[in-house]
């Protein structure tokens, strides 16, 4: 959304950056009286944490703040809040964002004003202003000093009421700064090349132009953007403080979007789980039209999560936060991990942490498909009674790891526009047991369709080798694996096929005994000598082979 504020200025300071910038400040003082208590901008606070605009989970987030002689200079836009009278209180906003009342230890943000829950009666408690939600008189909008968030408290609790600090008034005009045609966020694509962003004012100073991200996109001081690659800034016009108007600014975000960076991702409909990229998604029904995606936010404890729209059942982002490595571990559980961020559990409680590398038992997970209920269980490793879940209730709306009370996941997987490649074997079909002798070969080549460079391999060239063309060599007794595969490219997908060879001895001790069905080579015949006996036929559990 856009973000229009008026910079009513105390103190006018300007900073020679890159040429002339101006630079102004704007004083928020400490009110201590429910007269003082108008409407107007405030930044809502306890000591050095100030509220935010945005969610910490179920909670509003807090961030630190400087405040000297009861005043806060310049504070940022995401900590300016209205507080603004209605029909049953006041409400609480930060540019159309309102500060919604739970009864429970939680609160919420909404764009949309709700009566009675996004309104709040103030009173004075010892130096500071207690604010009470008027749907649930029985909880305060405080401030939790261990946890360092702010919520809807009982009157019981042991938080902390709130310190108010108030735009100071300066008399001066509007300047009436906006963007012409500009009403908010917006997406381009990169292809559009560039587009107008130039703004209007009354204001008497020069309005200076800004992009947060200049990898993303430029802008000059006519008001010119210019893209340059995928991504996310923020466009921002302001003007500086004059002898009669305000300082003020706006801005907007605009999202650039590189068709070559988006990803498509596929449901995945059975238990084929294999590595990969993924989105981990809650998905409330199959004819959903958004889905709520694991993202790399947690606040210490759980996950948060972005909504993202569906598009003929598939999802289509660039959002890098929401894509996840799944990635076989050594110890033979999966890894879920997005850079170096790594999902885990520790602990009796519903708890999903960060982990910086994997951590056997903490760090693995299962991936349990559920066929009547299209979802998947995914169960830890360490301790198999937890599952990452999705909770839904009470606006909690955050991944964390559940005894399986919440909701199941559902994974989407990234689709691979190469050509698929499949490899085959031109006279091998299926598993092959041998009888060792020395030297003898044969034939193993493959094919590739469509045509593509061949590498063979053996896991176990002590039992056989095998050549560049295709032919293995057995070298002694054991079990190898054989693979013909052909190399990814930014054109082809890898192709692969194998098979396992067993190689047994010629000679054995005696006595000797072998039970032909056990070993593969038939249903007819347990074999038993007390002479000695040498093996020379060679044996494929394609062949029936008889002792008589």
């Amino acid at each position: 959304m856009k973000k229009n504020y008026f910079l009513h200025t105390a103190i006018l300071l300007v900073a020679l950056v890159c040429g002339s910038v101006p630079v102004w400040s704007q004083t928020y003082k400490k009110i201590s009286s429910i007269e003082e208590l108008t409407d107007g901008k405030y930044v809502i606070a306890y000591e050095n944490m100030a509220m935010e605009n945005k969610a910490n989970g179920s909670r509003i987030a807090a961030t630190a703040i400087n405040v000297t002689d009861n005043a806060i200079i310049s504070p940022d836009a995401s900590i300016i809040w209205e507080i603004t009278t209605t029909a049953n209180g006041m409400s609480i906003n930060n540019n159309g964002t309102y500060v919604v009342g739970v009864n429970s230890n939680n609160a919420s943000l909404s764009s949309n004003f709700e009566e009675k829950t996004c309104e709040w009666n103030f009173s004075v408690e010892k130096d500071n202003f207690r604010a009470t939600n008027v749907q649930y008189s029985n909880r305060f909008l405080q401030y939790n000093s261990s946890s360092k968030w702010f919520a809807c408290y009982q009157s019981n609790s042991n938080q902390k009421d709130l310190t108010l600090y108030k735009l100071e008034e300066t008399g001066k005009s509007n300047p009436e700064l906006t963007f012409s045609g500009i009403t908010g966020d917006i997406t381009k694509m990169l292809a559009d090349g560039s587009y107008s962003s130039k703004a209007t004012t009354k204001s008497d100073a020069t309005i200076v132009y800004s992009s947060s991200n200049q990898e993303v996109a430029t802008i000059d001081q006519q008001g010119t953007v210019t893209l340059l690659a995928g991504g996310t800034t923020v466009i921002k016009a302001e003007v500086a403080e004059t002898a009669t108007f305000n300082a003020s600014f706006i801005e907007y975000t605009l999202k650039v979007t590189d068709p070559a960076a988006l990803k498509t991702f596929v449901k995945v409909t059975n238990d084929a789980v294999t590595e990969g990229k993924y989105i981990i998604v809650y998905q409330a029904n199959d004819d959903a039209n958004s889905v709520m995606a694991l993202n790399t936010t947690n606040a210490g404890k759980f996950f948060g999560n972005t909504e993202i729209d569906l598009t003929e059942n598939k999802i289509v982002t660039d959002d890098k936060t929401v894509m996840w490595d799944i990635t076989l571990e050594s110890d033979d559980h999966y890894s879920i991990s997005n850079g170096n961020i790594f999902v885990g559990f520790k602990g009796n409680n519903n708890e999903a942490y960060i982990y910086n590398d994997y951590t056997i038992g903490e760090c693995g997970w299962n991936f349990i498909y559920d066929e009547n209920n299209k979802v998947f269980k995914i169960q830890n490793a360490g301790v198999n009674t937890r599952y990452l879940q999705f909770n839904a209730n009470n606006n909690q709306y955050r991944f964390a790891c559940y005894t399986g009370s919440q909701k199941h996941l559902t994974l989407y997987k990234q689709e691979d526009s190469r050509t698929a490649v499949e490899v085959t074997f031109n006279e091998i079909d299926g598993n092959q047991t041998l009888f060792f002798t020395k030297g003898f070969t044969y034939n193993s080549a493959a094919t590739a369709t469509p045509t593509r460079p061949i590498t063979y391999s053996s896991s176990n060239q002590e039992v056989a080798t095998i050549s560049t063309e295709g032919v293995v060599t057995l070298v002694g007794a054991g079990t190898t694996v054989i693979k013909a595969s052909t190399a990814a490219d930014n054109t082809y997908q890898e192709g692969a096929a194998q098979y396992t060879l067993t190689v047994r001895n010629t000679s054995v001790e005696l006595p000797y005994q072998i039970d032909f069905k056990t070993e593969g080579l038939g249903d007819w015949l347990t074999y038993t000598t007390e002479g000695i006996m040498g093996f020379k036929l060679m044996v494929s559990i394609k062949e029936s082979v008889r002792l008589i």
